[in-house]
C-alpha cells in the first residue's frame, strides 16, 4: 500500500523517479511517517457510509499523498539508488514503516461503503500483517513480498493508488 508503497518506493529509489501524486496536493504537508488526513472529512468514522466511488477517491488520495512523501524522502536521502545494509534498515525503520503505518491508520479512520465493511477490514488486516512482517525484518524491506496480499486486496477492492 503503497499497500503498495513498497513497489513505488522501490521504483522511486531504483529509477530515481519522482512519483506524481493524484490531484492538486501542493498545499498539503505530509511527513515521512504520516499521511495527510484533511481529505477524509466525508468518510471519517461515525459519518454516513459513502458511496464506493467516493470512498475509493478518498482512500486513493491518502495513499497517493503518502507515496509521494515516501518517494520525496527516498530520493532526497538516496538519489543514487536504493539504500543497502544499515542504511536500508534505518530507512525502513525511520521512514518506510512509519509511512505505511500512517497510511493504514488513515485508511482505518475512514467509514467504508455499505456492504464493503468485511472486504475493507480484510484489506486493513492484510496491510497490518505486511507492515508487521517488514518491521520484524527491516533489512529485507527492499526485497520483501510482505505487502503482496495487501496489494491484491486493495486492487480487488478497486483502489488504484493503494496497492499498485
Amino acid at each position: 500500500m503503497k499497500l503498495s508503497s513498497l513497489s513505488l518506493a522501490l521504483l522511486a529509489l531504483a529509477a530515481g523517479l519522482v512519483i506524481a501524486g493524484c490531484g492538486d496536493d501542493d498545499d498539503d504537508e505530509t511527513t515521512s511517517g504520516t499521511t495527510a488526513t484533511e481529505a477524509t472529512d466525508s468518510t471519517d468514522a461515525g459519518d454516513e457510509a459513502p458511496t464506493k466511488a467516493d470512498f475509493i477517491k478518498e482512500a486513493d488520495a491518502i495513499c497517493a499523498d503518502a507515496d509521494q512523501a515516501l518517494a520525496d524522502v527516498a530520493l532526497e536521502q538516496y538519489p543514487e539508488g536504493p539504500p543497502t545494509g544499515e542504511d536500508a534498515v534505518a530507512f525502513a525503520e525511520d521512514v518506510f514503516i512509519p509511512n505505511l503505518q500512517g497510511q493504514h491508520d488513515d485508511l482505518a479512520a475512514l467509514t467504508p461503503p455499505a456492504g464493503e465493511e468485511d472486504a475493507f477490514a480484510d484489506l486493513l488486516e492484510q496491510l497490518q500483517t505486511g507492515i508487521d512482517e517488514v518491521a520484524d525484518d527491516p533489512e529485507s524491506f527492499v526485497e520483501t513480498d510482505a505487502l503482496e496480499d495487501a496489494s491484491v486486496a486493495a486492487s480487488d477492492f478497486g483502489l488504484r493508488s493503494c496497492g499498485q
